[in-house]
């Protein structure tokens, strides 16, 4: 294998310094720089060009575990391979160490490197494991160089960015993905001054601290599930004969951690996968607090399911949003292209009600409110979790005995509920079913992990259920949705074509309901049968 040839790198400091933030409106990129040349500095457009970045990582992401990002950067035929560090922020300031290497080749392979210092700190990293590329970053690169005297000096990039990823490993991942940013990087002068002028710009301006790297975009677009990194200590799976208070904190620190995951990603609102994941965690948090809370401390129980409701109602609002945005998709096509037309300013309002919901999003996850819940949450799962079961408990509070008794109190509500829904019964009863549904199957997927794989199906007839429930009450909502809005449209002529369209998709989402509750009926009848009841037993005895 032929190694990269090395050539002199730029001096530049082991630890980079820069803020970063999104572009919502493009004309923001020239009122920054109209605000830098007013506040003094010398502003120089210093080039324009087109850079291709791809990524790097093993397959069981040795990396990513060290902290670190892997690239090969193509900047116009000029060649580098950088190793980054991720840097988690929650602020648009960030501190990173960096490790680059100009190289006129590309090794023939990542573990192919000549020596040198990049050389020095991958190798150990790697071992003998070969990287696979993950995904490529494109950007049109705009930058300029930005001084005041001897005080500051740094560059400015204006980066129109897009993220393919080859193979998704995720159905829901975009596959996908553009943004536009603007990136400050320090090159020389106070560092101080310099995060003063960042939260300048962003008070002043209007500018959207990024929370992610391009790289952690990346693994957004790409769907990929890296192991966690956040500073959270481990819990482990207890088994079956351990007290069901261990199993409790196992999965609410397990949701816990699937939210923080998925925090950065609804912040910065890209694309809708972000904020619907981070609200199902928050869901599946209050789903085990209300299942296991006769084996949790009752004092801390009501204030944490309110909290994380009130969390929960705010990226709900904007996922409802998201939803709805996609069927205005649907709705256009549904109809002719004039009446299709008539729908824009159905569609204006929408986005109206999606910024404002956004603005309170970002509002509440930037609070002290939020901030305190994940402090006392972490810890409430953390430091319970090493103090659960120490103490000889009684037979029926192991795992093997207390489970079963949880998730058959589920199942039979479950059935309770679906055996009274009639042919008239009203939207709320099935909406109510489709709740105690979704809590039975966290229930199950709580119990997975002790009980074993035999409870998956069990899961799938429910999921079914849950999809003709989950369709029907979203062709309810989108109805009244639709209905609300039209009844807020004066009935003149010029308003006359949006309301026959809006008339239309009405009595569409009615159609649908219809045939959704005969749908129920039949997937009713699989579900509620003693084959599945017995299957039920033999899981959980």
């Amino acid at each position: 294998m032929e190694a990269a040839t090395v050539t002199h790198p730029e001096s530049k400091p082991p630890v980079e310094v820069e803020a970063k933030f999104l572009v919502q409106n493009l004309s923001q990129v020239p009122g920054v720089l109209q605000y830098l040349t007013a506040e003094g500095y010398t502003v120089r457009n210093e080039s324009t060009r087109d850079i291709v970045d791809r990524y790097y990582d093993t397959h069981d992401w040795r990396l990513f575990r060290e902290g670190w990002s892997y690239r090969w950067q193509n900047r116009a035929g000029s060649l580098r391979l950088c190793l980054k560090g991720l840097g988690n922020s929650h602020t648009s300031l960030k501190e990173r160490r960096e490790v680059e290497e100009d190289v006129v080749t590309f090794p023939s392979s990542p573990l192919d490197l000549a020596d040198g210092e990049l050389s020095q700190v991958l190798s150990p990293l790697l071992g003998d494991a070969q990287p696979q590329e993950l995904f490529r970053v494109h950007k049109n690169r705009r930058l300029y160089l930005i001084n005041r005297g001897n005080q500051l000096r740094f560059e400015l990039c204006i980066d129109e960015t897009v993220i393919t990823c080859g193979e998704k490993q995720k159905s829901s991942a975009p596959g996908t993905l553009k943004f536009e940013e603007i990136e400050l990087e320090l090159r020389d002068g106070d560092r101080d001054q310099f995060n003063q002028l960042a939260e300048d710009l962003r008070s002043l301006q209007g500018l959207f601290p990024a929370r992610l790297s391009k790289f952690q975009r990346g693994l957004q677009t790409g769907g990929y599930s890296p192991p966690c990194t956040e500073s959270i200590r481990e819990v482990f799976l207890p088994g079956p004969d351990e007290d069901i208070s261990r199993l409790a904190y196992y999965v609410l620190h397990k949701q816990l951690i699937e939210m923080l995951h998925h925090e950065g990603e609804a912040w910065e609102g890209l694309e809708p996968e972000g904020v619907h994941q981070m609200r199902v965690a928050t869901r599946r948090i209050r789903a085990g607090l209300r299942l296991f809370q006769d084996s949790l401390p009752s004092n801390r129980i009501d204030s944490l399911i309110r909290d994380f409701r009130w969390l929960a109602d705010l990226l709900g609002e904007v996922r409802d949003l998201d939803v709805y945005f996609e069927n205005y998709e649907k709705y256009q096509a549904m109809l002719n292209q004039e009446d299709g037309a008539e729908l824009s300013p159905f569609r204006d309002v929408l986005q109206q009600q999606w910024n404002r919901a956004r603005k309170k999003l970002i509002a509440g996850l930037e609070s002290k409110r939020y901030a305190r819940l994940v402090e006392r949450f972490k810890g409430f799962a953390e430091k319970q979790a090493n103090r659960a079961g120490n103490r000889q408990e009684r037979d029926s509070r192991i795992i093997s005995k207390a489970g079963p008794n949880l998730a058959s109190r589920r199942l039979k509500r479950v059935l309770k509920i679906g055996r009274s829904v009639a042919s008239d019964s009203p939207p709320e009863l099935l909406h109510e079913l489709r709740i105690n549904c979704k809590k039975l199957r966290y229930a199950y997927e709580f119990f997975e992990p002790v009980f074993g794989a035999k409870v998956k199906k069990l899961i799938v007839p429910l999921k079914n259920l849950q999809d003709i429930l989950g369709n029907h009450q979203d062709a309810i909502v989108a109805g009244e949705k639709l209905r609300e809005y039209a009844e807020l449209i004066p009935v003149r002529k010029k308003n006359l074509g949006l309301l026959l369209a809006l008339g239309q998709l009405v009595s569409n989402k009615q159609q649908v309901a219809e045939k959704l509750r005969k749908d129920f009926a039949k997937a009713w009848r699989k579900f509620d049968t003693k084959a599945l009841r017995k299957r039920h037993r033999r899981v959980f005895g």
